[in-house]
């Protein structure tokens, strides 16, 4: 029979492989985000081919949505349909995966890649950090949760779960940075609603090219607002929505790392799940 002490030191070394592999997993997949948005964020100013950079983290995360939101459809119409139905290559839920995971991707990738090029390197490191949060998270929440739901339910959760503590977190600490680190033009004050516009237009490179058209609205909306908080006469908590809004970025940032830790974190049972083929 095992002493107490040797069944503690047996506990504790089961306990830390997992801990280890999670902070090794959460250092990579934070890492992957961080650097492809760097190599866009560098290159970005003398080409726009620096979109190629963001094409692997685009990749990532729809196959990561993808997995996870099929593992969760599959379950739910393993439970919901009969075997033997006509109608179960229907209700697979292989669409409704598709569909989701590419709605994601198209307003990460977006948004990340802007938030990229915008904001001042503390801003850009507390981002990264914040991926790094999100993703150990994920890995605690879903180890958690293994002991009550079954693998695909247990993981979908843990991604939302992931993101809203690790965003809640980080808003009120991205708003302050924001709000003390990002430079405004003083003109802006004195201009008009057209003149702000044009004084965010200004922020594009001066080669311009088809990236600068599609980064446009941003940069307009971006001046917009700042226009907007800057008046005499608006109101003083105009200011702190303005900040919010930009660390609202936390959002999907962390939403973002937690997918791809999802595809790199083994979990209990994953192997008697099998993979969603498309």
């Amino acid at each position: 029979m095992l002493s107490r002490k040797k069944l503690l030191d047996a506990t504790a070394a089961e306990w830390d492989l997992p801990m280890a592999n999670a902070l090794v997993n959460s250092a990579g997949a934070s890492l992957a985000v961080t650097l492809f948005l760097y190599l866009w964020r560098t290159l970005y100013p003398a080409t726009d081919w620096a979109v190629v950079a963001l094409a692997p983290l685009a990749a990532l995360l729809f196959m990561g949505s993808l997995w996870t939101s099929a593992a969760v459809y599959r379950a739910s119409m393993k439970a919901a349909v009969r075997g033997n139905s006509p109608l179960t290559w229907l209700m697979t839920g292989r669409v409704r995966a598709f569909f989701g995971a590419t709605i994601f991707t198209l307003i990460a990738v977006p948004l990340l890649a802007w938030h990229a090029i915008s904001s001042t390197y503390p801003e850009f490191l507390l981002v990264a950090f914040l991926c790094f949060i999100a993703s150990m998270l994920f890995a605690g929440i879903e180890h958690k949760l293994l002991d009550h739901l079954t693998p695909p339910f247990a993981r979908v959760t843990a991604l939302s779960l992931a993101m809203l503590i690790a965003a809640l977190f980080f808003v009120p600490v991205l708003a302050w940075a924001d709000w003390n680190f990002t430079p405004q033009p003083s003109a802006i004050r004195s201009a008009g609603l057209g003149e702000a516009l044009e004084l965010g237009f200004r922020e594009l490179p001066a080669r311009r090219g088809w990236m600068a058209e599609l980064l446009a609205p941003f940069y307009a909306l971006e001046y917009g607002k700042l226009w907007v908080v800057v008046q005499p006469r608006s109101p003083k908590w105009f200011s702190f929505w303005y900040s919010i809004d930009a660390a609202l970025i936390s959002f999907v940032a962390g939403r973002a790392s937690a997918v791809l830790m999802s595809i790199v974190q083994p979990m209990r049972g994953e192997f008697d799940e099998p993979k969603p083929k498309f």
